[in-house]
C-alpha cells in the first residue's frame, strides 16, 4: 500500500485514461450482462471517478500530501512520514502558537529540500530567548510537551553567520519555528524567520505509516 501514499498526478491520469476505456467497455457490454453486474460495475465507475475528481481538483487548492524529509520533527513525525497539509486553513485564520506548518525553504537555509516543515513558536511582536536549555516567552517559560528531550533547546550563533542571536524580538509580520527535535533541527535560530507567504499551510494529519494515523498536534 505505501505506493497509494505516493502517487504522483501523472499516474491518476493514467488510472483516470484506464477508467474512460474501461467505461467505455462497460457500456458496450452493458447489453450482453445482468442488471445486477451492471450496477455493481456503475457503482465502482463512480467511486473511482470521485476519486479521480478529488484528487485532480480539491487536492492543489485544499489539502496536499507531504513526504517528512528530516529527523528535525521527531518524535512527532519521522523520516518517511506522510501527512496532510490543510493549505486554505490560514485564509480563514492566522497562524497560531504549536502549529505544524509547512513552508517554502528560505534562501539562507541553504538546503536542497524545497519545503520545510516545522512547528511554529513564535509570533509577531514576542521576545523569545532561551534559558538555561527552555523556550521562553515575554519572560515566561513555553511549555513544549511534544520535544523530543527537555531542556535541550540552544542557540546555533556560534554555528551560522545568519543565526539568531537571543533574546530576539520577532518583527511584525513574520514567524519563528523550531523542529520538536531541537539538537538535530536546523530552524529559525539558524537562518532567521518566515514570511507569512512562504507558508504553504498547517499539517494536520498523519497517515502513513496507518499505525500512526491519526490528527496532529
Amino acid at each position: 500500500m505505501d505506493w497509494l501514499a505516493g502517487l504522483s498526478t501523472e499516474w491518476v491520469l493514467t488510472i483516470a485514461g484506464i477508467l474512460a476505456v474501461a467505461r467505455l467497455g462497460l457500456a458496450l457490454a452493458r447489453r450482453r450482462i445482468g442488471k445486477a453486474e451492471a450496477g455493481i460495475g456503475e457503482f465502482l465507475e463512480s467511486l473511482l471517478f470521485a476519486w479521480v475528481v478529488v484528487f485532480l481538483i480539491f487536492r492543489p487548492f485544499l489539502y496536499e500530501p507531504f513526504r517528512i524529509p528530516t529527523t528535525s520533527m521527531v518524535p512527532t513525525l519521522n523520516i518517511g512520514d506522510r501527512i496532510v497539509v490543510n493549505r486554505y486553513l490560514y485564509r480563514l485564520r492566522p497562524p497560531e502558537r504549536g502549529d505544524i506548518v509547512v513552508f517554502k525553504s528560505p534562501p539562507a537555509a541553504r538546503k536542497e529540500e524545497a519545503d520545510f516543515v516545522k512547528r511554529l513558536v513564535g509570533m509577531p511582536g514576542e521576545l523569545v530567548d532561551i534559558q538555561a536549555g527552555d523556550l521562553y516567552i515575554d519572560g515566561k517559560p513555553l511549555n513544549e510537551p511534544y520535544l523530543n528531550e527537555p531542556h535541550v533547546t540552544e542557540s546555533l550563533e556560534d554555528h551560522f553567520p545568519e543565526a539568531l542571536r537571543f533574546p530576539f524580538r520577532v518583527p511584525p509580520g513574520k514567524y519563528l519555528v523550531m523542529g520538536d527535535n531541537r539538537p538535530d533541527s536546523f530552524d529559525s535560530r539558524g537562518w532567521g524567520l518566515v514570511e507569512p507567504w512562504r507558508l504553504k499551510g498547517k499539517a494536520v494529519l498523519k497517515f502513513w505509516p496507518p499505525k500512526d494515523f491519526g490528527p496532529l498536534r
